[in-house]
């Protein structure tokens, strides 16, 4: 009657599953847990089979239920192997990283995520922290290796998805699409998702899952800017309404970076190695760095990095080389006459080319400026006209387009004369 009543409540259960399932079995496999986790895996669920070593002896001299189990590898699910686990709990089951069960002869001890979070979260971590070998695999068969950089993070944080995959001839992420056998992408969320991967070949697929979960009870808050050399004033590069968390700014800038998390329980500012829950701390940075917020929460550890990019050369200098007031929008690039002797006829075609895109950039600039109707070109004009003209060039560049706007206040309000 035990044993009939803890299988009862293990498929009852993992029935209910939508997304994910993992067990740990403590005992003989069943043949009703197979042909269950069959069907789930056929419904498209990521399924996953941790059985006592023990317990392989049996399976070996039941050849019904080791072909079933065959037959459960090859549609999608993974079986592994683990250590018998010590105590009386008969099974262990994990339903869209959403509630535990602990099932026992005759009675069951639940976990559900919003009473038990931090909890849940450590048994999942701990249930995917078990050195499991995998079971039944033979050579070709479809190999994942799914992780995570962060099991929890912030809303609108992100973290990186790596995964590998060997024997596959078709990989999918769902929410990315088809993907190569080895990658990774750092994903921003904005609430908590279960990642999928399914991996195909013409003899076998395999689908696994994970999860991030997204705090929105901790508020931390920054901000990050630098102190402009000529006006000692300064300037915010973070837009509050969406924090890119990549800013760039040049070498030899003084840095102010301040943060605030209130309802957090325990703070820690890395590299500085500050544990005060508000405050402000200003450095002057010689390398690219990453700045990072670690909070506890009710057992609970956040994390929001912020990347700091510094570059080598100013990306714009502070003031601009005066422009010639006495030079005709018309007139040539004015070029010495040894150095045109001594150019070669490939050189000389070059430096026409610059001569051209020169004037071009001179003639737009002009062109700007009258169209705002003002016969003075002063530096913030320039300026601003320039990052604009850059900003444009780098459009289609994969997150230049992000620095550069954490940027574009200073260079459209750079605060020194004319």
């Amino acid at each position: 009657m035990a044993a009939s009543y803890s299988i009862d409540r293990l498929l009852a259960f993992i029935k209910r599953a939508k997304h994910a399932v993992a067990v740990k079995v403590n005992a003989n496999v069943s043949a009703s847990l197979i042909e269950t986790c069959i069907s789930l895996v056929e419904a498209g669920l990521a399924v996953e089979l941790l059985l006592n070593k023990s317990t392989t002896a049996v399976l070996e001299d039941n050849p019904f239920l080791l072909g079933k189990c065959l037959q459960l590898i090859k549609k999608g699910a993974a079986i592994f192997l683990i250590p018998p686990d010590e105590g009386d709990r008969i099974y262990e089951c994990i339903i869209d990283f959403a509630e535990i069960h602990d099932i026992y002869d005759e009675n069951v001890i639940s976990y559900q995520e919003e009473d038990h979070l931090a909890e849940l979260q450590n048994r999942v971590h701990d249930f995917q922290s078990l050195k499991a070998e995998p079971f039944l695999v033979e050579q070709g068969d479809i190999l994942i290796n799914l992780q995570l950089s962060e099991r929890a993070v912030l809303k609108g944080d992100s973290a990186k998805v790596s995964w590998e995959v060997d024997s596959a001839d078709r990989i999918v992420i769902q929410g990315i699409g088809d993907v190569g056998p080895y990658g990774s992408k750092n994903l921003k969320f904005q609430r908590s998702t279960i990642i999928k991967i399914g991996a195909y070949n013409a003899r076998q697929s395999q689908v696994r899952a994970l999860k991030v979960w997204v705090s929105e009870e901790l508020k931390i808050t920054y901000d990050i800017g630098f102190m402009s050399k000529q006006s000692h004033e300064y300037y915010s590069l973070v837009q509050a309404e969406n924090y890119p968390l990549a800013y760039g700014v040049s070498l030899g800038n003084t840095i102010r970076f301040s943060w605030e998390a209130a309802d957090a329980d325990e703070i820690k500012i890395l590299p500085f190695d500050i544990k005060t829950k508000k405050g402000e701390h200003t450095f002057s940075p010689t390398e690219s760095m990453i700045i990072e917020i670690r909070a506890q929460i009710q057992e609970r550890v956040l994390k929001r990095k912020i990347t700091l990019l510094v570059f080598p050369i100013p990306v714009f200098k502070d003031k601009l080389v005066p422009l010639l007031t006495n030079i005709d929008s018309h007139d040539p690039f004015p070029i010495p006459d040894d150095l045109q002797n001594k150019l070669g006829l490939h050189a000389r075609s070059m430096l026409r080319n610059e001569e051209k895109r020169y004037d071009k950039l001179r003639e737009n600039i002009l062109k700007h400026h009258k169209r705002i109707q003002s016969k003075k070109i002063n530096f913030k004009r320039v300026n601003s006209f320039l990052f604009s003209a850059i900003k444009r060039a780098h459009s289609r560049k994969s997150g230049v387009v992000d620095i550069l706007q954490s940027i574009q206040d200073y260079y459209n309000n750079p605060r020194y004369g004319n």
